[in-house]
């Protein structure tokens, strides 16, 4: 039965997220190139066509590098790892003289299905928590004390992403440097808006919602790279704005405005047997 509660789920799927990132290969796998890197296009673009609709779970990237190179070609993906595409959608461009035989190969290294998975994208892990707790928080839920809860496994999730570089695009180049594969990935900002706008909006009128979101980022802007803290502090400063906006002045605003890693209900002070030593 705790297996089936939503804070189990959500700290399953905050481990499937981390794991996916721990493993860098799987979630990006080979294209982030070596040697000479070169930007260079050549011929013009083929569009790869779907013959089936489906949510793109994953890609073999080394599989297409290799085809590439065999056949002289460049691929760009149009779409990335977790979007729909619908029959005749066009997935990538193929730049070079791709033959059907070749397109049919290459359209086989892209993996589609009735959903998303985390395999190759660990964003949907976090949309997975982000859902739970909108649901939580919903008029016909109301339970706040739950979505705080995921807030705790999106926090840990966003961290481990934070902790990462990250690139807006992906490539990989063959041994005498010529790209091969360019995809589109997803910035620290992407994963943030995701893991805090919704449940910011949808969490507005909940005080206990709030301080747990303000804890979570205020921890998220210690650990994350410091070129990720300009985003982390946008939303700090959003969820001011939020706060103020809802809850108006006094003594509801204040409170709502408090840190809490609790939601409400944490050790509001320092012991008081600490002091800071002269001049700290």
């Amino acid at each position: 039965m705790h297996a089936l509660r939503p804070v189990a789920v959500a700290a399953a799927v905050a481990r499937s997220g981390l794991a996916v990132l721990a493993g860098s290969a799987r979630v990006e796998p080979a294209v982030r190139g070596h040697g000479r890197r070169s930007g260079e296009v050549r011929g013009s673009a083929v569009p790869l066509h779907s013959t089936r609709s489906g949510a793109i779970q994953a890609f073999d990237a080394r599989g297409i590098v290799a085809v590439a190179t065999k056949h002289d070609l460049t691929c760009v993906f149009r779409c990335t790892v977790g979007d729909f595409v619908p029959v005749g959608g066009v997935v990538m461009d193929v730049y070079g003289s791709p033959s059907s035989r070749v397109l049919r190969r290459l359209r086989g290294k892209v993996a589609l299905g009735h959903e998303r998975t985390i395999d190759q994208d660990p964003a949907f892990a976090v949309r997975i928590i982000v859902d739970i707790a909108l649901r939580a928080l919903s008029p016909a839920v109301n339970d706040p004390t739950t979505a705080t809860q995921m807030i705790n496994h999106l926090g840990d999730l966003l961290a481990g992403v934070g902790s990462r570089e990250r690139s807006e695009h992906g490539t990989s180049v063959d041994a005498d440097g010529h790209l091969r594969l360019a995809v589109r990935t997803r910035s620290w900002d992407d994963y943030l808006d995701l893991g805090v706008s919704e449940i910011q909006q949808y969490g507005r009128g909940s005080p206990q919602t709030c301080r747990r979101l303000r804890a979570m980022l205020e921890d998220l802007d210690d650990v994350v790279l410091p070129a990720h803290r300009p985003a982390v502090r946008r939303h700090l400063e959003a969820l001011d704005e939020t706060v103020r906006l809802s809850f108006g002045d006094g003594e509801a605003q204040r409170f709502a405005l408090l840190q809490d890693r609790q939601g409400v209900g944490g050790p509001s002070r320092a012991p008081e047997a600490i002091h800071r030593p002269d001049g700290a």
